[in-house]
């Protein structure tokens, strides 16, 4: 099989997004919840408000499995795009689907990324420990 330098590239370049998404993916470890969390209200408020000790924890354990999970998708659908044009055969209209493929699965990676930078800055900005 003899591909080109810029084929080369590309397969390179999706190979290490792959990787690092692997990575990022298996990273995420959620919040251990426990009774000193609390979301900067006072005990007194929170209890007649009803909010239960551990919602905090509880949210950011649900933030960080849907981020986990999205992450994990994006990074089966660029396999799947990948995947697609390597046995595209030459086939412009499949090559083509699958650069668009990529496209939104890179973009996807990138947005995952972003919400879990955002996920990590609201709880260390918002999320007191007693």
């Amino acid at each position: 099989m003899n591909m080109s330098k810029k084929t080369k590239h590309s397969f390179l370049a999706a190979c290490c997004l792959i990787i690092l998404s692997l990575a990022f993916l298996f990273t995420l470890t959620p919040v251990q919840a426990d009774d000193s969390v609390n979301i900067g209200i006072s005990p007194s408020i929170q209890t007649e408000l009803g909010i239960p000790k551990d919602l905090a924890s509880t949210v950011v354990k649900v933030a960080q499995y849907v981020i986990g999970f999205l992450a994990f998708l994006s990074v089966v659908l660029l396999i799947y795009a990948g995947f697609t044009w390597m046995t595209a055969a030459g086939n412009e209209e499949k090559i083509a689907t699958a650069k668009k493929t990529i496209t939104a699965a890179v973009i996807g990676i990138a947005i995952v990324l972003l919400a879990g930078a955002i996920v990590a800055f609201v709880v260390t900005a918002f999320v007191t420990t007693a």
